[in-house]
């Protein structure tokens, strides 16, 4: 399971709780900050990191780095997981907001960019 370095102190939680809920299911976790050795040989990934919006931020700002996270960890799986691997896509089509869940094409208000330039780069 790769994390970034900050991150690597609050990931060993995540680990404990994965090995306490999937036992005897789960062979192993392993944290590490390197995206090799945490993609090498894994039978299932998921994915569900990303870059945090902050104040002020545009939400196609915040789309465009997080691509650019999962298109670089993407690459990695394909050279290094297991033949068979599995990758559940935690897609955040809907957002919850304090009144009601959005979809995400509500949220942007750009369906010409989602269409185009979006698909193109993903």
């Amino acid at each position: 399971m790769p994390d970034i370095p900050p991150a690597i102190e609050a990931f060993n939680g995540v680990k404990m709780k994965l090995v306490d809920i999937a036992f005897p299911l789960l062979k192993g976790v392993v944290g590490t900050s390197d995206f090799v050795e945490g993609c090498t040989r894994v039978n299932i990934a998921i994915m569900v990191g990303g870059f945090l919006r902050k104040e002020g931020m545009e939400r196609k700002y915040v789309m465009c780095k997080n691509l650019s996270i999962y298109k670089s960890q993407a690459s990695i799986f394909k050279k290094h997981t297991a033949t068979n691997y599995k990758y559940l896509d935690i897609n955040h089509t809907t957002v919850k907001t304090p009144v009601r869940e959005k979809p995400m094409r509500e949220l942007v208000k750009d369906d010409e960019w989602l269409n185009t330039e979006f698909i193109k780069i993903v």
